[in-house]
């Protein structure tokens, strides 16, 4: 991983960059089924950006619309001018059906070329470790509850994992098997990370296609809005769904 160039950089006393791996639905929406942005939980957001100086990745589907891409892209500038630096690659599980997220994280690490970086989190509704190559984020993954989103103990938790160093062994390559019940906001860590603490079973928190009434894997309320105005005859449906789900601001209504 880049992450081995810091130290070296420690030394020569170059730049590294930490980086936040954004997942949107259920993380940063209203939870109301309209895939809107929820004002409080991109304050949450602009506070972890600002604190840890960190830049965002998309890991979201909505990087796979161009429409909703721009939209979440001009939101985050407009909280604090809040820096994009790409998108995760599309493995193409909306094609195959098989949850890939993880792999497509760990492929945009490797690939990327600019500052080494220093420390990383990934912050997604799904639960990311018991999709294909999800070990490779143990320790660098919070994952929240999709009815409660962005809470104040998930930007506790990511705090932690960007503030703590790249060779810290807790984050790194502990093999912790302490087991948290799910907190009153519902969100929780994944193991090996600085708390310590793992998310419930898959079997408590079904993926995708289950919890969308069998729809495509990642087809969420935003995209479901989208899917709605292009199948709308009279292009009436466009006009109304593309103003629910991509408003001129974000909700406050949580």
């Amino acid at each position: 991983f880049v992450l081995g160039r810091t130290t070296e950089c420690a030394v020569l006393g170059c730049t590294t960059m930490k980086v936040l791996f954004l997942d949107v639905d259920g993380v940063i929406t209203v939870a109301d089924g309209t895939g809107r942005l929820c004002e409080d939980k991109l304050e949450r957001l602009q506070r972890v950006v600002l604190q840890t100086q960190s830049t965002i990745v998309i890991s979201s589907n909505w990087r796979l619309f161009p429409q909703l891409k721009t939209r979440l892209v001009m939101a985050l500038h407009e909280h604090g001018g809040m820096r994009v630096v790409g998108c995760t690659p599309d493995h193409g599980e909306r094609v195959h059906g098989d949850a890939v997220r993880p792999e497509e994280i760990v492929a945009w690490i490797k690939e990327w070329r600019g500052e080494p970086i220093e420390a990383w989190c990934a912050v997604d509704d799904r639960p990311l470790l018991t999709e294909r190559g999800g070990a490779g984020l143990d320790g660098h993954f919070v994952e929240v509850d999709e009815m409660h989103g962005l809470t104040e103990r998930a930007v506790e938790r990511i705090l932690a994992v960007l503030h703590t160093e790249p060779d810290d062994p807790e984050v790194m390559g502990a093999t912790s098997t302490t087991v948290a019940a799910a907190t009153p906001d519902g969100d929780r860590l994944s193991p090996d990370s600085v708390l310590s603490v793992q998310p419930l079973s898959s079997a408590s928190k079904p993926l995708p296609p289950q919890r969308l009434g069998g729809k495509p894997l990642g087809v969420r309320a935003s995209e479901q809005h989208l899917n709605l105005s292009a199948a709308s005859p009279d292009g009436s449906e466009k006009v109304k769904a593309s103003r629910e789900c991509l408003g001129a601001k974000p909700s406050r209504s949580c």
